[in-house]
């Protein structure tokens, strides 16, 4: 897979100077930065690269998938490019509104219905999909403190998270920190595929491909 490399900017980041490294970042975000692509601070750190994004919609099957954690909409916006109907969820408004502007400017909006709602309560209620994509908040750049990242270091719990989605779907993409313990997916009884994705000269995360039909969810 091609790794990114930072393109270097002149532009003060407009969030304060502790961003700055991430706002050089922006055009492997958004290629279409500057055509009116709205972020946050969170956005900068959390939205997957462009390229990656389009991989993992690339691998995700069935024409309607659900974006659980959408943000600004990165990985919702690749999957309606390809064509795919999206059901983009997200608990926080003002993100969601980016992430329909967002749409908006790659025009693929009109594949993506945009829900403001908690994703464990929305998955009660929501039938059976192909594919879910799942990327829960690690809980900052801190996250690569830790010796090991657990499921219960997502938020929400990740182990949650998983008891949610994987009843309703027949796969689960799940992205997650390089330092995250693998050891921890046994618990739910079968294989899983792993990819690795590289960005700016480092092991960046990792995606997990979950075939949830051979799962078994914890109670």
């Amino acid at each position: 897979m091609k790794r990114l490399t930072p393109r270097t900017s002149n532009d003060d980041c407009p969030f304060g100077p502790a961003l700055q490294k991430y706002w050089e970042r922006r055009y492997d975000l958004f290629s279409r930065f500057d055509d009116g692509i709205q972020v946050d601070e969170t956005a900068l750190f959390s939205t997957k690269p462009e390229i990656h994004a389009a991989d993992i919609a690339a691998r995700l099957p069935g024409c309607e998938v659900i974006d659980a954690f959408c943000g600004v909409g990165g990985v919702a916006i690749a999957l309606a490019r390809l064509g795919k109907k999206v059901i983009a969820v997200d608990i926080d408004a003002e993100r969601l509104r980016m992430a329909m502007e967002n749409a908006k400017i790659y025009r693929c909006e009109h594949n993506i219905t945009f829900v403001e709602a908690n994703f464990l309560e929305y998955a009660r209620h929501h039938g059976r999909v192909t594919s879910i994509y799942i990327d829960p908040p690690w809980g900052g750049p801190e996250y690569f403190r830790k010796d090991v990242f657990r499921l219960g270091d997502f938020v929400p719990d990740g182990a949650s998270i998983l008891q949610a989605s994987l009843p309703i779907a027949d796969l689960v993409a799940m992205t997650v920190p390089t330092n995250f313990g693998l050891d921890e997916m046994k618990a739910y009884g079968s294989d899983f595929a792993v990819r690795m994705s590289h960005a700016w000269g480092r092991e960046l995360f990792m995606t997990l491909y979950i075939d949830a039909a051979r799962y078994r969810v914890s109670d």
